[in-house]
């Protein structure tokens, strides 16, 4: 018996001793965590982390659930962010046509975990212009800051600064099929037929066979089925007639599933025809005439109606209509005074050369037979003026009509057979009728175009500007009703074939911080001298 109760007490002493080798590990695991201890990190650096949002980003890698690239890149983003945990300041950031900053530099792990989440992939390639912007950003701060690039390593990535650290994620190459250019037009100046241009690439290992749908969004009408069979890294490209062509919104899609989705349709619009309508008012008319039968001919962009015209076309006088173009200026009209004497014109200089009435016209070519020393009306815009400073080609507004004035006699020097002649009336007609460029049916991501007062987005939102930058891909509406298509249109973003820059980042922390690591700790030992009491406890 007394040897049993020698043997208990010691037991009782030992765990004793273990509940409290617990319990002091447990409080200095809780200490350590509290102070923050870390481990020694060769780079102390702050971190610049951009995320490539580019299109391709979208793709899906060969993952359970199939995660997209970008996921992978938030994922990443996360642990380093997780890792750090306030030990460093942290900046997360943006990158496809231009750098933007989701957060700048903190030390919350909680704003920069909800900066990450916040992240969703662009319509827009890289430009050159972010590559340059992030080069800069690299090699001006590598003293203070390691950027970091988090990528899918695709092709359009090109001379990166060896400042910029390369994170390339998932898998590198990819097979995936997409349309990288679309046009669809009105093919002749009347009827129903249209054109529609395609050009195919794809990185599939082997032969690949897909269809390609063309169909007209107002109807929901599919009007051709195109069957396209493509081999190993290979562009195929053609152009088709449609018979029944509507102007509206228009689809191209590639029927097949791929790695990415976002170039597997392109949006379209097809306007509506509508040929400026010209009156020629002069007596000897033959030569006008033809130019504008030539135009309506060729692609619809004039027309002659006497009766209801939006353009007269005279000579030497003004006529009274709001819109005019009006060649050989003389005597005085509410769009110049003093055309009486004649002068001689060496050079002819244009004022403002990127002007839509000067477009395709070779400026050094026109004679300006039969110019007269005219003044224009005050407050008019002067497009071309000779050496001599005298206005050549002219446009004015008064009182709410307006004219171009092209200071020349077409009589003379037999400028009726010029191949400039037509494309002077041409340029100054659609120019005053406001329709001096046919539309695109679509337009890469990115590009800048001109839409008189504004456009409504494919996500609904409008814009006011006349200057947009088709930044969304699908169909935009002008506010003259027009539709216009937006595409990514890039080989790059199309054949993943992983040919972007090389992975180059120095190593850095992921996964659960050391002190998280310590509160784990500190709560298991806790948990055992729990257990451990309730069995001194129980006997």
């Amino acid at each position: 018996m007394l040897e049993r109760k020698k043997a208990s007490s010691l037991f009782q002493r030992l765990r004793d001793a273990f509940s409290l080798l617990l319990l002091i590990l447990a409080v200095a695991a809780a200490v350590l965590a509290a102070a923050g201890l870390r481990f020694q990190q060769n780079d102390e650096r702050d971190l610049v982390v951009f995320l490539d949002v580019t299109p391709s980003m979208m793709a899906r890698d060969s993952l359970p659930k199939g995660k997209t690239m970008l996921d992978l890149a938030r994922t990443h983003a996360a642990d380093m962010v997780k890792a750090m945990n306030g030990t460093r300041r942290i900046a997360i950031g943006t990158v496809a046509d231009d750098l933007q900053f989701a957060s700048h530099l903190s030390d919350s792990p909680k704003d920069l975990q909800d900066a990450i989440r916040m992240i969703q992939a662009s319509d827009l390639k890289v430009s050159a212009r972010a590559i340059a912007s992030i080069n800069d950003y690299a090699d001006r701060s590598k003293n203070r800051y390691r950027v970091i690039l988090l990528t899918d390593g695709q092709g359009a990535w090109k001379n990166l600064s060896p400042n910029v650290e390369v994170v390339r994620l998932g898998s590198s190459a990819k097979t995936n099929t997409g349309i990288i250019a679309a046009d669809l037009e009105w093919s002749g100046n009347a009827g129903d037929r249209a054109r529609f241009f395609y050009q195919v690439a794809t990185s599939s290992a082997g032969e690949i066979k897909v269809d390609l749908e063309l169909r007209n969004e107002e109807s929901q009408t599919s009007l051709r089925l195109i069957p396209l069979t493509l081999t190993k890294n290979q562009t195929l490209s053609d152009t088709i007639e449609i018979e029944g062509a509507e102007p509206g919104r228009w689809m191209a899609r590639l029927l097949t599933q791929d790695a990415l989705a976002s170039d597997n349709e392109v949006a379209m619009g097809l306007p509506e025809r509508k040929p400026v309508q010209l009156k020629v008012d002069i007596a000897d008319s033959y030569f006008y005439k033809r130019c504008v039968e030539a135009f309506e001919i060729a692609n619809g962009a004039l027309q002659l109606n006497e009766s209801d015209p939006e353009i007269v076309v005279s000579q030497g006088t003004a006529t009274d209509a709001p819109r005019s173009v009006i060649f050989a200026p003389k005597g005085n009209s509410p769009y110049w005074s003093n055309a009486e004497e004649a002068v001689d014109v060496l050079i002819a200089e244009p004022k403002i050369p990127d002007h839509p009435v000067l477009k395709n016209i070779d400026c050094d070519a026109l004679r300006f037979a039969g110019a007269k020393k005219a003044v224009p009306t005050t407050g008019s815009l002067v497009l071309l003026a000779s050496e001599s400073g005298q206005a050549l080609i002219w446009k004015s507004e008064v009182a709410g009509k307006s004219a171009v004035v092209i200071n020349l006699d077409p009589t003379e020097e037999e400028f009726f057979l010029s191949p400039w002649f037509p494309v002077i009336i041409h340029n100054a007609a659609t120019h005053l009728a406001g329709r001096n460029e046919i539309p695109r049916a679509t337009l890469a991501t990115g590009t800048v175009t001109q839409q008189a007062s504004g456009a409504t987005k494919p996500d609904g939102s409008t814009q006011a500007d006349d200057t947009l930058v088709v930044e969304q891909r699908g169909h935009w509406r002008s506010k003259v009703n027009n539709w216009f298509g937006a595409a990514v249109f890039s080989a790059e973003e199309t054949v993943l074939d992983g040919s972007g820059p090389q992975a180059s980042a120095k190593e850095t922390d992921s996964g659960h911080p050391l002190l998280l690591w310590l509160i784990w700790l500190a709560l298991a030992l806790l948990m055992a001298e729990v257990f451990l009491y309730h069995r001194r406890m129980v006997g």
